[in-house]
């Protein structure tokens, strides 16, 4: 239902006929749908992204270990990931 609804308010929103959505091609269509939609990103999370790549860097370097980076984040961003949720948004970042 919620698929359906995101399509339908899409629709709506871009204010074209049925004949005209119907006359296009499935590219066409994937295109028209897919540009519309805005992923957003959580600040913090934003802020934990920018330092990932610094971050990588550092690690290469003797004695850097994860948690020292933690430490380093933390003091910059106080209201920033816990070491947990720091860990596991790094995992998923360096895979991409």
């Amino acid at each position: 239902r919620n698929t359906v609804k995101k399509y339908i308010s899409l629709f709506e929103l871009l204010g074209l006929s049925f004949e005209a959505i119907d006359a296009k091609t499935d590219a066409e269509l994937e295109v028209l749908f897919s540009q519309n939609t805005v992923e957003t990103i959580d600040p913090r999370l934003q802020k934990l992204h920018d330092f990932f790549p610094q971050m990588e860097r550092e690690l290469k370097k003797v004695g850097v270990t994860v948690q020292l980076m933690w430490e380093r984040y933390i003091t910059i961003h106080p209201d920033g990931f816990k070491s947990s949720q720091f860990r596991h948004h790094f995992k998923i970042w360096s895979k991409r």
